[in-house]
């Protein structure tokens, strides 16, 4: 199970900064015990992807304002016989 930990924002700090905090060296890097180490305890270093069905993302082109009108407009002519 993965251990939880405290989220950090680093778009503010410097590259030193982040560097002291995550308390790695810039010159020597994360040997290779430390990386394992870090892995196990946050995981991997990835961001999830959401996969969505293509039907649904045809269909979301659809949904919104504009495309409101625009089916309204195909049904009053419709209606209207032109």
């Amino acid at each position: 199970m993965m251990a939880k930990s405290k989220k950090t924002h680093f778009e503010k700090d410097s590259v030193v900064d982040v560097l002291h905090k995550l308390d790695i060296d810039p010159s020597e890097g994360l040997n290779n015990n430390e990386a394992a180490s870090r892995k196990e305890k946050y995981g991997l270093n990835e961001i999830e992807s959401k996969e969505r069905s293509p039907i649904l993302a045809l269909l979301s082109h659809y949904w919104g304002p504009i495309p409101w009108m625009i089916e309204i407009a195909v049904i009053l002519s419709a209606v209207a016989g032109r």
